[in-house]
């Protein structure tokens, strides 16, 4: 019987074959909530109820959304909050990446998106569950973590990685 590599198993469950739409960082970015505040002072502005952040294939949903600038075009972060935050990007293959957690945190400048606090990255039908994961949309490189709970749960296909060689 053929020992398996788990962890080659586990990175294939996210197609290293697909990117983000590069297009998508071109895009504008568009806000809607409820209501906003701004506080000019400390460079951030923060949106409450029904936040929809969207850029280009990007979309974010959330209870709340603060956007902390630094002066600096194109470096602001978002931190969202709900129950659930959701995150979402199509890859350029068509597939979609999907993630929730209770703060999804995107840095726009490095392309980082962090999922805390009942994380959960999904992408077709693999799946990886923790306290906390991230993600370097760029690189496409992940990284879960259990926390507390001491696990983390990965859940592939074996035909999708079949698929993919």
């Amino acid at each position: 019987m053929k020992k398996i590599n788990w962890l080659a198993l586990a990175l294939l469950s996210f197609s290293l074959a697909s990117h983000a739409l590069e297009s998508d960082y071109t895009q504008k970015i568009v806000v809607n909530a409820d209501q906003q505040k701004v506080n000019i002072k400390n460079n951030t502005v923060t949106f409450y109820q029904n936040v929809t952040v969207s850029q280009g294939s990007i979309h974010l949903t959330a209870d709340r959304v603060t956007v902390y600038g630094s002066g600096e075009k194109g470096s602001e972060v978002m931190v969202a909050t709900g129950k659930p935050a959701r995150f979402q990007q199509k890859m350029d293959d068509g597939r979609v990446l999907k993630g929730h957690a209770d703060t999804v945190r995107y840095e726009l400048k490095s392309r980082i998106v962090t999922l805390t606090e009942d994380a959960q990255l999904q992408q077709a039908e693999s799946l990886v569950k923790g306290n906390s994961i991230r993600y370097n949309i760029q690189s496409q490189e992940m990284v879960a973590d259990g926390g507390k709970q001491g696990h983390v749960t990965t859940i592939f296909q074996p035909q999708q990685l079949q698929n993919n060689k």
